[in-house]
Parts: C-alpha cells; structure tokens; sequence
C-alpha cells in the first residue's frame, strides 16, 4: 500500500475543499433558519419539535451534496465514477468490509475503556417514546439519507480530491477528522467525536481499496442504524431496520452504478 498520491483520483484541486465545507455550512445554516421560521420555532428552542429537527438535518444534508456536486463540476465534467458510485467487486468488498467493520468495533472498544461512560447521541424530538411517524422519519434520515449524503460528500469529494494531491493516508486522516468535526454541531458529545473521526478514516480506507463508495455507505447505513435502534431502547428492530435500510441503498443506488458503466472514461489530466 503506497502512501504515493494517487492519480486515479479525480482531478479537482484542493480549493475546493474548504470552499465547499463554507458553502455547506452557510447554506445549512440558512436552511435552517428557514426551517425555524417555517415552523413558528426560535433559534435558541433547546427542544424544537421532531419535524423541525428532522428537516433542518435533512437541509444540510442536501447542503453537503449540493456543495460536493457544485464545485466538483466547476472543475470538471460530473460523473458517478468520479464519486465512486460503481458496482464493486463483491468478494473484495465483503473482505475490506469487514476488516474495517472488525476495526472499527475494536478501536471502539478499547477507546470505551478509556473512558468511565460514554454517553450516547442525542436527536431532539426522538425518543422511545415518540410518535411512529417521527420515529420511521428520523429513521430514513439517519439509516439512509445521512450515509448517502455523508460518504458523497466526505469520502467521494473530499477524500477523493485530496489523494491526488497528498497521498491516500494523510487524505484518509484529514477526511476522518473533518468527518467527526462536522458531527461537533449536531448532538454528539464531544467525547464520541474522535471515534467519529476513526470511522471516517476507516471508510475512506475501504473507498480506496473496494474503488467503490457502496461498501461504506452500507457500512455506514449499518453502523446508523445500531446506534438509532440503541438510542430508542430497541432489540431486535435493529436487525430489519439495518437489512430495509441496505435494501432502500440498493434501490436507489444500485442503478446508478450500473448506469456508471456506461460513463466514457475520465481524463484525469487537468
């Protein structure tokens, strides 16, 4: 495994980086502020409604794909391969899957011990008690809009912008830190951010070594889907909800990797 930059990744500059992580931040916050609005709520509500919560997350979501999408094209012509929105070959990708998923648990594990009691993420407006429909909400946002939006932006664009020019391992680190930084402003303890961090690395290492954004968006979906079912007390609701959140992956993703095979190549030259 060289730590070489990589030139098959695609050609967008380092600029658009920070530029574009400014762009979400501002257009997120904005929407948010739409959102607030809309909804007769106050900004300093320290406990607005589950609609509220569920369409101000969902604003910067779209934020973090409308900024990727956005200044990947300025630079160049957009396609799927580029994002690594491709069909990956299965059997590397259920053996890099679970090397990473094994990692993950472990560093996890010994990252828990450090410290006397890790508390859990919050969503405002959910809990075990709450309507069903706010519950299947916040369930499609975390388990299938959220590793969407995320991967695409973190370890499609920014990972895949940064190997080119600084090497996979240090684009693989600096993704991962921007990954659990962003988490810093949505309910997760600060505690938790480092391991965050961890499985922004850990994704960004089977992007590069599957060649396909798939496997770690399902790893991700999985991962959400744990700590959702975790946080609302469930049991064996995990399961379903982790296999109907990789079957919804599928359906909305799968043809747009095969449709990336017909994509001409991409000249990665400038």
């Amino acid at each position: 495994m060289s730590e070489a930059p990589d030139e098959a990744a695609p050609p967008w500059p380092l600029w658009t980086i920070p530029v574009a992580l400014v762009c979400t931040v501002v257009v997120g916050s904005v929407g948010q502020g739409v959102v607030l609005a809309i909804a007769g709520v106050s900004i300093s509500d320290k406990h607005p409604p589950a609609g509220v919560t569920v369409g101000g997350t969902l604003v910067l979501d779209l934020a973090l794909v409308g900024s990727a999408l956005v200044f990947a094209r300025l630079t160049a012509p957009l396609r799927a391969l580029q994002f690594g929105l491709r069909l990956p070959a299965l059997g590397r990708s259920l053996k890099w899957l679970a090397i990473v998923a094994i990692g993950y648990v472990a560093v996890g594990q010994a990252y828990g011990a450090l410290i006397s009691r890790a508390p859990k993420d919050q969503l405002e407006g959910l809990s075990a008690n709450a309507p069903a429909a706010s519950i299947a909400a916040f369930a499609v946002l975390v388990c299938l809009i959220a590793p969407i939006a995320e991967e695409l932006f973190f370890r499609g664009f920014v990972f895949g912008a940064m190997r080119r020019r600084v090497g996979v391992w240090l684009a693989a680190v600096i993704s991962g830190l921007l990954f659990g930084a962003v988490h810093a402003g949505g309910g997760t303890p600060a505690v938790l951010l480092p391991l965050l961090a961890m499985l922004g690395f850990g994704l960004a290492i089977l992007y590069w070594r599957t060649g396909s954004l798939l496997p770690g968006i399902a790893l991700h979906s999985i991962n959400n889907a744990i700590a959702f079912g975790a946080l609302i007390n469930w049991d064996w609701q995990i399961l379903p909800l982790a296999v109907g959140a990789l079957f919804a992956l599928a359906i909305v993703l799968g043809p747009i990797a095969a449709a990336a095979k017909r994509d001409p190549p991409v000249a990665l030259g400038h």
